[in-house]
């Protein structure tokens, strides 16, 4: 059953992507580069830089 519940959870995160992107565009794009998608970051760095 768990890969079924994964598969089903992967195809609506990459919708709900999908309708982010039309919504927000180029904003939403760059967020995408700068924020995982599944798996987090684990690093000492400033997310944003001055």
């Amino acid at each position: 059953m768990l890969p079924i519940l994964v598969a089903v959870y992967v195809r609506l995160a990459k919708r709900e992507e999908q309708i982010a992107i039309s919504e927000f565009g180029d904003e939403y794009r760059q967020y995408m580069e700068e924020v995982p998608a599944w798996v987090p970051r684990f690093n000492t760095e400033p997310l944003t830089t001055k």
